[in-house]
């Protein structure tokens, strides 16, 4: 057990230097942010994320993040337009919920902000079954359906992943997250 212990921090420590990388502006001496972070590591994370392959038009087509709500994340979203996840380019889109009912088999990844708490069943409503990966910093939300749930945990930004939402999804996550998780659904049960 020591050993994974060993492995499950080492990963950590390699995806926080990553999303270090990432979240601070080129010649940018301050220290990350919590928001930052976050956004890092949902640039890292979409990397271990497999769509089916109907999901995009073409090859290179652009890889849609597309933001219902707004919150202190979402400004940090957005620096992540351009950015490149292996020959797709990130586009990032902000929609009302009406736009996300009419748009929504052009996104991959749907981050849902806090201003969007009371209507959070219903935006998991309609794209159930889509292969969108549903992201949030709401409390429960990957106990509540949702795909990846930002956490923080001992002052360190984890993250609590719902297999059964990815699998209803289409989408394949990859299991070298699962020792990074604070949480994983599968079937129901927390693990």
């Amino acid at each position: 057990m020591p050993g994974r212990q060993i492995h499950k921090y080492t990963c950590l420590l390699l995806i926080a230097a990553m999303s270090i990388c990432l979240a601070i502006p080129q010649g940018s001496l301050a220290q990350p942010n919590e928001q930052q972070i976050k956004a890092a590591i949902l640039y890292n994370f979409a990397k271990f994320v497999t769509w089916p392959a109907n999901t995009f038009a073409e090859d290179n087509s652009s890889l849609v993040i597309a933001i219902v709500g707004e919150d202190s994340l979402h400004h940090h979203i957005d620096n992540l337009e351009g950015k490149k996840i292996g020959n797709r380019t990130i586009t990032i889109r902000h929609w009302s919920r009406h736009e996300l009912k009419l748009r929504k088999k052009s996104c991959q990844i749907l981050y849902v902000a806090e201003s969007e708490r009371k209507r959070l069943k219903e935006i998991l409503a309609m794209v159930a079954a889509e292969p969108i990966l549903t992201v949030s910093n709401l409390p429960n939300f990957a106990q509540n359906g949702g795909t990846v749930n930002f956490e923080k945990k001992k002052n360190h930004v984890r993250f609590a992943i719902n297999l059964d939402a990815s699998d209803q999804a289409g989408l394949k996550v990859s299991s070298k997250l699962y020792p990074l998780a604070t949480t994983i659904i599968k079937n129901g049960q927390r693990r």
